[in-house]
């Protein structure tokens, strides 16, 4: 061989000899030696000893595959930690246990309709007689009903703490006319706008945004 190869975990030395050459056909020679490369690339120091030795074209073709295999089992264990690491914390932040519920109780109050409450005034102002409602909702929609009907002459006593209204209707003929302003209200505008024309008599005006 163009040089001896002496191997160890860490170092690697080359003893030359004068005048003997590498037969290129020898496979047992290319074995000994892919052995001794493999072992001396994992550390810098072997990199640095194996850049300064001659070889032949065939050897360092395998000391090229030697380091790319340790590049990529290095590579590969890596990999394989860092998705390790972020599988175990998945199972940990995404775990959730639910367990069956035997038993539910209680009291539930739900609110009034937007659109029940809306209408029963309106029909409670045209009516004969005194109306309660109770359970009427409290929103922004029902309170432009209720100052639309109170600028049409319609008397009322609000219980706004139980959400209750009680409405003396006028029989189909409000007292009043003149602009109304129900907001983005469509469940005061399309019944209100019917009423008021149902009238007969007076100007009216409805706006909203």
């Amino acid at each position: 061989m163009a040089a001896t190869m002496i191997a160890s975990a860490s170092s690697i030395r080359a003893m030359p000899s004068v005048g003997v050459s590498q037969p290129s056909s020898s496979n047992a020679t290319r074995r000994s030696l892919a052995r001794s490369v493999h072992a001396c690339s994992a550390s810098c120091a072997c990199k640095a000893r194996l850049a300064k030795t001659s070889f032949s074209p065939s050897a360092q073709a395998l000391v090229a595959m030697s380091r790319r295999s340790v590049r990529s089992s290095v590579a590969a264990r890596a990999s394989l930690k860092v998705t390790n690491s972020v599988a175990a914390a998945h199972e940990e932040t995404d775990s959730l246990t639910l367990k069956p519920i035997k038993e539910i109780s209680g009291t539930i109050k739900l609110p009034g309709s937007k659109s029940l409450s809306n209408r029963v005034l309106l029909l409670a102002a045209l009516a004969e007689g005194t109306t309660v409602i109770e359970n009427l909702l409290d929103s922004d929609d029902i309170r432009y009903m209720v100052d639309a009907l109170e600028k049409l002459g319609v008397e009322f006593t609000e219980d706004r703490a139980n959400n209750k209204i009680t409405v003396v209707g006028c029989a189909g003929q409000f007292k009043k006319d003149g602009e109304l302003f129900l907001g983005n209200a469509g469940t005061a505008m399309r019944p209100l706008t019917a009423a008021v024309a149902a009238a007969g008599k007076g100007k009216y005006v409805l706006d909203g945004v």
